[in-house]
């Protein structure tokens, strides 16, 4: 495998991780504002839209324009790119729905924890628990409408995954030890 995928699932100890994983490997962390960068500079348009897109709701006139559909294809030329090109990359966000499953050289992966922990993370780190459940909840309904796009499934489903990492009570050293363990 010559990349690693690290779909978001908020309060999971995702920075750390990502953190440790550039330290010790020569991957290229590359995350969704890379991507609409990228998509802007070769495509143009506007990034702010791009973000709507991926991070909002489908559009109920979406059917007649098929906008969501111009941008993930957009989305998929920019990744192709990359995934053909000779750096290695940490793909961070919801852009690692794209690169499909069938991609061996990705190593996909999902880092998970029950909701009362990812609570207990963000009152940690200083926001009050209604405005840790509340983001909580919109970055999960954020990733389940775009997988549902993209999949008709779940975000975090299983089966979009190579691998499922449980945070337990390990610290982001600990899971980015057992990635890299699966990685080559």
């Amino acid at each position: 495998m010559s990349s690693i995928a690290l779909f978001p699932c908020i309060s999971t100890l995702d920075s750390g991780i990502i953190g440790v994983l550039s330290s010790i490997s020569t991957l290229k962390v590359y995350t969704d504002e890379n991507l609409f960068g990228d998509t802007v500079a070769q495509f143009g348009g506007n990034a702010n839209r791009l973000r709507k897109m991926m991070y909002g709701r489908t559009s109920v006139f979406n059917h007649f324009t098929l906008e969501k559909e111009k941008v993930v294809n957009m989305f998929h030329i920019i990744l192709a790119d990359k995934l053909c090109g000779p750096e290695q990359y940490l793909f961070h966000g919801f852009l690692t729905s794209l690169i499909p499953l069938r991609q061996k050289e990705v190593l996909k992966v999902l880092v998970i924890d029950t909701r009362n922990n990812r609570i207990d993370r963000c009152i940690h780190d200083g926001l009050s628990k209604s405005e840790a459940k509340k983001n909580i909840y919109d970055h999960d309904i954020s990733a389940f409408s775009w997988t549902d796009f993209l999949f008709k499934k779940k975000a975090y489903d299983s089966s979009l995954y190579d691998l499922l990492v449980p945070v337990k009570n390990r610290d982001h050293r600990q899971i980015a030890k057992e990635i890299l363990s699966c990685f080559h």
